[in-house]
């Protein structure tokens, strides 16, 4: 079947994998207390950024994800459900992401598989409901993937596609 020919059943079909990933993400997002890996992403977040930035010289992870975790506490606070809800928004982000890299690279209907087997895939859902980097990770590095073989494959892609 084409998603092509009609483009409101290809709509649907997105709609429903991002929202299926959206409701897995955040399914039980509270249930669980920090662990302690949770723990020290929310102090290392709580600091000044001079002081994150200091922290980050010991700390094996790159000081992003504590920069944009410290900005979100200060907006909606560091109870458990909050912190995890920014790993599940870059977790939403690398569903429409894969999508894009699958359509971009072969068609849409191997942009809405990848994209289904993201939303549902038990690692990136787990990873997602964590107060830690995995998902910001997976979101940027997929972001990257699609910005290379848009500015740098492209050309060669295309080539191949005719």
């Amino acid at each position: 079947m084409k998603l092509n020919s009609n483009p409101k059943i290809f709509y649907f079909l997105l709609f429903t994998i991002l929202l299926t990933g959206l409701i897995l993400r955040f399914y039980n997002i509270d249930k669980k207390s920090y662990w302690l890996d949770e723990e020290i992403s929310v102090r290392f977040s709580s600091l000044t950024i001079d002081g994150i930035i200091k922290n980050s010289i010991s700390e094996t992870h790159p000081p992003l994800y504590y920069l944009i975790l410290h900005y979100w506490i200060n907006l909606f606070g560091d109870s458990e459900t909050s912190t995890r809800l920014l790993s599940a928004i870059f977790g939403i982000i690398s569903i429409i992401m894969i999508y894009h890299i699958g359509k971009l690279l072969f068609s849409k209907e191997v942009g809405i598989i990848s994209s289904l087997i993201l939303a549902v895939s038990a690692f990136h859902i787990a990873y997602s409901q964590e107060t830690r980097m995995y998902s910001l990770m997976s979101m940027l590095t997929l972001t990257s993937m699609y910005f290379f073989i848009k500015i740098k494959l492209w050309p060669f892609v295309k080539a191949l596609s005719r």
